[in-house]
């Protein structure tokens, strides 16, 4: 197992990145009145996460003319998905089906993230721009070691200072078509987790967890104590597969502790460049996934 860490701050900073973007308003406006001139109430902390399988930053497409068009964006992928990202103004990105980590490190230098990087069976990453204080590519639980038919495709473990506090943060991914294989990864997951579940602090876990809401695998995880985020506060379609007509919901965000209390919204970003459009035959996505993001307030 490998382990790579990344901080970037050179060719992209943040607000640079902003400014190519024409995200940032000129300065006279910025600079408006501060919040204790005009008497309103600073603004609310704020904790938005995202998860994504990023399919490798191969991009999807199945028409001939979308595959066309794909070999000319593939080199662009990395950055277009991070440019897309950085939309939504998240603290934290989980990915799995993660790109090389050149790539990952790429899409770190554009949104002006901190990176963490892992070899396993399914490569995964978290970038952010929180403190990350803990890193574990692979974590343990009290019945390790584990066998490879146990062990998840991916499993990452970090501890983050947010600005709702400190959060304990894991991405998984499990594997697709064998129910079997899927649900001993997800019993060796509930292993790996019971010491952070136990301790009461703000725990989240996501990723593309390969079953439904209507499967036996769903039960372990509300049987277990954990809350998921778009049954609770979920807005819009609520299906992660497919990105011209979404028809399955595999990736999920699971909370426990605190941070529940703190949800304010779950929804799947049906949208922008994330998804295909049916009616043009050209049209590409950045994946065969949606990401799914979580906003804490």
């Amino acid at each position: 197992m490998q382990l790579s860490v990344g901080k970037h701050s050179g060719l992209w900073s943040r607000r640079r990145f902003l400014v190519a973007a024409g995200a940032v308003l000129p300065c006279a406006v910025l600079a408006g009145p501060r919040a204790e001139e005009t008497g309103a109430a600073p603004p609310e902390p704020r904790f938005r996460t995202i998860t994504y399988n990023a399919r490798e930053g191969e991009g999807w497409g199945l028409r001939p003319e979308q595959q066309a068009r794909l070999a000319c964006l593939r080199p662009q992928l990395p950055q277009r998905m991070a440019l897309e990202l950085a939309l939504y103004a998240p603290d934290a990105v989980t990915l799995v089906e993660a790109p090389s980590e050149a790539a990952v490190a790429e899409m770190a230098e554009v949104l002006d993230m901190e990176y963490r990087y892992s070899h396993d069976a399914s490569p995964g990453a978290l970038l952010t721009r929180c403190k990350i204080v803990e890193w574990d590519p692979s974590p343990e639980g009290k019945n390790a070691p584990y066998t490879k038919q146990q062990r998840p495709k991916h499993c990452a473990r970090a501890v983050i200072e947010t600005a709702i506090g400190r959060v304990t943060l894991y991405g998984v991914h499990y594997t697709a078509r064998r129910a079997e294989r899927r649900i001993e990864e997800l019993r060796t997951t509930l292993d790996i987790i019971a010491g952070d579940v136990a301790s009461g602090g703000s725990f989240l876990l996501q990723g593309d967890l390969n079953h439904s809401q209507r499967t036996p695998e769903y039960a372990y995880w509300t049987d277990a104590g954990l809350e998921d985020a778009f049954r609770l506060k979920g807005a819009g379609i609520e299906h992660t597969l497919g990105t011209a007509q979404p028809t399955m919901r595999i990736d999920y965000v699971w909370l426990h502790g605190p941070i529940t209390e703190r949800l304010v919204e779950c929804r799947v970003l049906f949208e922008g460049a994330f998804r295909t459009n049916p009616e043009d035959p050209s049209s590409v996505a950045l994946s065969d996934h949606l990401p799914l993001m979580a906003t804490f307030g």
